[in-house]
């Protein structure tokens, strides 16, 4: 049973990524009408920013992986690019979970400007690097989000919701503004320390 429900939820994941970034039948044959009428030896179809998607090709290698888990984050540091092409206006995160959120998001996909309403698919995520975000935030926050939540919630708007939703009694919502409060005291250096499980206690 557990095997079913899984192979349902990636079917629903693929369904999902067709839907969004896929083509339909028609578009499929315009595509290889124009590529043939164009006479070059290869042509390369994207239904997404190509330009973009070639700037983040360094999320895809062994080399950055390995650099996320690592203490030394890939690419130098963070926010080597500037505000992402998504199809969601920016908007700034309005709360310290947020905010938090953005940091680790911006973290991970080496983008300056990060808004609480753009979509993890539509940044350029995918399975592998969800994973590592969500070990950023389940161990930044003591939380216990789940890649089915991310799937289902795709935006630092909708993961910050259900973490507030996610605390059932008093005490844990202390701890988590202790945490914050105590986040907020650390250093840019202290903080990657602390997400790559090097900090000391």
């Amino acid at each position: 049973e557990g095997k079913a429900d899984s192979e349902s939820f990636l079917s629903e994941q693929l369904q999902e990524k067709r839907r969004r970034f896929g083509m339909t039948p028609e578009e499929c044959v315009a595509a290889i009408d124009r590529s043939v009428a164009m006479g070059l030896p290869e042509v390369i179809v994207s239904t997404r920013d190509f330009n973009a998607l070639m700037e983040q090709q360094h999320l895809f290698t062994t080399e950055f992986f390995q650099g996320q888990i690592g203490q030394e984050p890939a690419g130098g540091g963070t926010g080597s690019h500037g505000r992402p092409d998504v199809s969601t206006s920016y908007t700034a995160p309005r709360n310290e979970i947020e905010k938090l959120l953005v940091e680790l998001w911006t973290e991970t996909f080496r983008f300056q400007e990060i808004g609480v309403d753009d979509n993890f698919f539509e940044l350029g995520g995918h399975s592998l690097l969800a994973i590592q975000l969500l070990k950023n935030i389940n161990h930044t926050f003591s939380s216990k989000i789940t890649l089915k939540d991310l799937f289902d919630g795709p935006t630092i708007a909708q993961i910050a919701k259900r973490m507030s939703g996610t605390s059932v009694d008093g005490e844990d919502a202390a701890e988590l503004e202790a945490l914050l409060a105590e986040i907020e005291g650390l250093s840019a250096d202290e903080l990657r320390a602390e997400l790559d499980g090097t900090g000391k206690h």
